[in-house]
């Protein structure tokens, strides 16, 4: 998918595409898993495809896993570099076992396990009832410090966003 096929052509549109991967995968904060599809199917047609030119840009040595398989269809010599693989037929045409590769964490980066989201007193589609909007549901609630900022969808005014400490909501 990336890049994409109208992006080929035109040298600003592939460094674009190449920009926001690489703004995609540094955003990740442990590690990310990269796959390819191996057989893509677009308005009804099956087509074998590449795993994006862009992942030949990351350095060997910040992944593992990466399949030799994967690497050596590169070198078949019905690989088009533009969208998609030409392949032999009959019984000789096996298809390479399906591999993810591994980016390993970034020099410098925070390797902490993100943190479970807290608790929250709301839930969404819990009943609630407030002394000047009346009834209505939770649509989401979420932590915010000492706090808890409660979306609630109101039968008689709509959606209002209130701070749980000053609202004072009763669970109907």
């Amino acid at each position: 998918m990336l890049p994409h096929s109208r992006s080929l052509s035109e040298p600003d549109a592939m460094a674009e595409e190449r920009r926001l991967f690489y703004v995609g995968i540094t955003r990740a904060r442990d590690e990310i898993y990269l796959t390819y599809a191996f057989r893509r199917t677009l308005y009804g047609d099956s087509m074998l495809s590449a795993p994006s030119r862009f992942l030949e840009d990351i350095p060997e040595e910040l992944t593992e896993g990466v399949s030799p398989k994967i690497k050596a269809l590169k070198d078949r010599s019905g690989y088009q570099k533009s969208t998609s693989w030409e392949w032999g037929g009959g019984a000789s045409a096996q298809r390479p076992a399906p591999t993810s590769s591994k980016v390993i964490p970034f020099p410098g980066r925070d390797a902490k396990p993100k943190a479970p989201e807290p608790q929250t007193r709301f839930k969404t589609g819990m009943k609630v009832f407030h002394n000047t909007f009346g009834a209505g549901i939770v649509i989401t609630s979420k932590r915010s410090g000492d706090d808890e900022e409660v979306e609630v969808r109101f039968d008689n005014v709509g959606f209002k966003r209130l701070s749980a400490n000053f609202a004072k909501l009763t669970v109907l």
